[in-house]
């Protein structure tokens, strides 16, 4: 692209489509995946959701979390992570912290995983769980 009375003179095009796409990312909130904006779910679809994927909802000592919990939470925070952050997939979001699957959950023994590789630590190779 060029022109002469701009800074735009020496840009590249590609460099303009990574700006570009980079806005539509952070300000439009469009997923990468899919190239569509977020759509905040209902109540009823986070719960068809858990259902589809045979997982449960944790619940720990201080929190007991629902379909409802999770939808209030982030309506409340204008569907924003922690971090300020828009939301680009709430899928993602419910399986990392709030659901579990079955299996895991009702065996007696719990896995644990390596915080570096993301594997179970009984298998991982990595200085941390080896050590």
């Amino acid at each position: 692209m060029t022109c002469e009375n701009c800074e735009w003179r020496n840009v590249k095009k590609s460099d303009v489509w990574k700006a570009m796409q980079k806005y539509i990312d952070t300000k439009l909130g469009v997923s990468k995946k899919t190239g569509q904006a977020f759509s905040p779910p209902c109540e009823e679809e986070v719960h068809a959701y858990v259902k589809e994927i045979n997982y449960q909802w944790k619940s720990d000592t201080k929190q007991t979390y629902s379909p409802s919990w999770f939808v209030n939470k982030y309506a409340q925070a204008g569907w924003k992570l922690g971090n300020g952050n828009p939301m680009k997939d709430w899928k993602a979001t419910l399986k990392l912290y709030y659901i579990e699957p079955y299996a895991e959950s009702k065996g007696t023994t719990k896995v644990s995983y390596c915080a570096g590789s993301g594997k179970p630590k009984s298998i991982c190779q990595c200085e941390r769980c080896v050590g």
